[in-house]
């Protein structure tokens, strides 16, 4: 399917404003806002989908956890604050290696309670999958 053909319908005003709706309640239960959506930092692009201070914070933490080798080998890492700690990580072309998916799990464990998953790019390819952990031997 190209882009062109992605399939449109219309909604009512009524549809509208109840997406709206949900949309802003889910903003505002995610918590203090930053007064931006994302930044740089040492590097490498953070962004959290509503803006959420905690969430930016984490990601700073997170990279301040990685190895220093290996946290120049990222692009981004976008925090989707609609899921809650749900990461996708894009590793900068040409500089993926094996270690760096568990390096990353370990940095965020370490810096964190867990994650509901961790999705790592090199690019536009997928690179790994990292499934929900919230260090729970029993799940």
């Amino acid at each position: 399917m190209k882009d062109r053909d992605i399939p449109t319908f219309d909604l009512t005003p009524e549809q509208t404003a109840l997406i709206r709706l949900q949309y802003d309640l889910d903003y505002a239960e995610t918590g203090p806002k930053a007064p931006v959506s994302g930044f740089s930092y040492k590097g490498v692009r953070l962004e959290s989908r509503f803006s959420v201070l905690a969430e930016l914070d984490t990601m700073r933490e997170f990279i301040d956890a990685l190895p220093e080798l290996m946290a120049r080998r990222l692009v981004s890492v976008w925090c989707d604050s609609r899921a809650g700690a749900s990461y996708m990580i894009d590793v900068r072309e040409g500089y993926w290696v094996a270690e760096i998916e568990w390096a990353i799990r370990d940095a965020i464990m370490k810096v964190s309670s867990g994650h509901n998953g961790i999705s790592i790019y090199e690019g536009r390819n997928s690179r790994a999958d990292i499934d929900p952990d919230w260090g729970d031997e029993d799940c």
